[in-house]
C-alpha cells in the first residue's frame, strides 16, 4: 500500500460519468493529509504516468495525468478507457514509456531526494561533525563575521545596500571564500562598484523578499518566492564569469541570510546532482534544490534553532543547513572527515 492511496480512493470516489478531474497540489495534499514533496511542485516527471512510480497511485484507479500546469499548481486526471475505477492494476499506459534520458533524470531526482531524507534524519550528526571539525578557518571566517555583523546593526537588510561599510566587508568575505584568483584563468569577481549596482537595481525586490525566512514559508508561496529570489540572482552582477549560481547566492546570502543558502561546487553541488559542474542551466538548477533546502529547513526547524548561534559559522539558518550538508558530503561522499 502507497502512502499515496487517498488520492486514488478520492478519485475512484467520482462519479462514474466523470471523464476528467482537475485538482490543485493544495486539494491534493488536503486528501493526502501531507505536504507534496517539493519535486512534485517543481518537476513535471514526478507526474509521470509511470508504474514504477510508487506514488503514481492514479493509475491503479484508472486514471491518467494529461495536464500539469507546474505555475498555477494544478493537475488534471482523465478517466482511462482501459481501466475501473475499481480494478487493481491497469494496462501499461504507453505513453508512460520513457526516452533514456527522460530515465536517468528520474534516477538524479530519486537520489537527490534520498540524501535530503538521510540528512534531515541525521540533521545533527551533521552539524556536529562540522563544527567539531572546525574547516573553515583565517580569513573566510573573519570577514564572514564582519558582514554579518554590519548587516545586524542595521534595521534592514535593505539599508545594507546603501552602507559601503558592508559592502567592503562582502568583498573580502567573497575574496577569502575563493570566488577571487590572482593571475590568468580561476575565479574572478567583478569590480566592487560594478556590484554595488547591480544590488541597488534589485532594491525594490529585495525589500519584498527581506522579511521572509525560509522555514517559514509554505509550500503554497513556495514557487513565487523561488522564482522571485532567483530573478534577484540572476539580476547581480557578483562574478566575471557566465555563471552566477555561486557567486551570486555567496552575495545574496550576506544580505538575506534566513532566506538564501550560499551555493557551492564541492558540497552544495555534489550533495545534489553528485557532481561538482552543472548539465543544466542555473537557472534550472536553483529551481531544483531550492525547494530541497526548504524542506530541510521546515522539517529540522527546531535543530536549526537552536545551533544558530551555536558555534562560530552558524550564523543564520540556511547557514546552519549549509554546514550540514558540508559535514553530509564529507562524511558519506569524500569517505573521509572534515580536514
Amino acid at each position: 500500500m502507497s502512502k499515496y492511496d487517498a488520492l486514488r480512493r478520492h478519485l475512484q470516489s467520482l462519479p462514474a460519468t466523470t471523464a476528467s478531474a482537475t485538482l490543485t497540489f493544495a486539494q491534493i495534499e488536503g486528501t493526502l493529509g501531507f505536504p507534496l514533496p517539493p519535486s512534485a511542485r517543481v518537476h513535471r516527471p514526478w507526474w509521470a504516468n509511470d508504474p514504477s512510480h510508487s506514488h503514481a497511485v492514479w493509475l491503479k484507479g484508472g486514471w491518467m495525468t494529461c495536464d500539469v500546469d507546474m505555475r498555477s499548481g494544478r493537475v488534471t486526471f482523465a478517466h482511462t478507457a482501459q481501466g475501473s475505477r475499481g480494478s487493481a492494476s491497469l494496462p501499461p499506459d504507453p505513453t508512460s514509456t520513457r526516452p533514456r534520458a527522460a530515465g536517468e533524470r528520474q534516477t538524479i531526482l530519486d537520489r537527490m531526494q534520498q540524501r535530503v531524507d538521510e540528512l534531515i534524519a541525521g540533521f545533527d550528526q551533521y552539524v556536529r561533525a562540522f563544527n567539531n571539525a572546525n574547516p573553515f578557518t583565517g580569513p573566510s571566517l573573519y570577514f564572514h563575521l564582519k558582514t554579518v555583523a554590519v548587516l545586524r546593526r542595521l534595521s534592514a537588510p535593505s539599508e545594507a545596500l546603501h552602507c559601503d561599510e558592508f559592502f567592503d566587508y562582502l568583498y573580502a568575505t567573497l575574496t577569502a571564500w575563493g570566488m577571487h584568483r590572482m593571475g590568468p584563468g580561476g575565479a574572478k569577481l567583478a569590480d566592487l562598484q560594478e556590484i554595488k549596482q547591480s544590488f541597488l537595481a534589485q532594491e525594490q525586490s529585495i525589500r519584498e523578499l527581506e522579511s521572509l525566512s525560509m522555514s517559514k514559508i509554505s509550500g503554497f508561496e513556495l514557487p513565487d518566492i523561488a522564482s522571485k529570489l532567483w530573478a534577484v540572482l540572476d539580476g547581480l552582477r557578483v562574478g566575471a564569469g557566465g555563471t552566477k549560481i555561486v557567486a551570486n547566492s555567496k552575495a545574496l546570502h550576506h544580505l538575506l541570510p534566513d532566506l538564501m543558502p550560499p551555493i557551492d561546487r564541492a558540497y552544495t553541488l555534489r550533495f545534489f546532482f553528485n557532481n561538482t559542474t552543472l548539465s543544466q542551466g542555473d537557472e534550472a538548477a536553483f529551481r531544483e534544490i531550492y525547494p530541497h533546502f526548504h524542506e530541510v529547513a521546515v522539517a529540522c526547524q527546531g535543530h536549526i534553532d537552536r545551533q544558530v548561534g551555536s558555534g562560530p559559522w552558524n550564523t543564520s539558518q540556511t547557514k546552519v543547513v549549509d554546514n550540514a550538508i558540508v559535514g553530509f558530503v564529507s562524511e558519506r561522499l569524500k569517505g573521509r572527515k572534515l580536514p
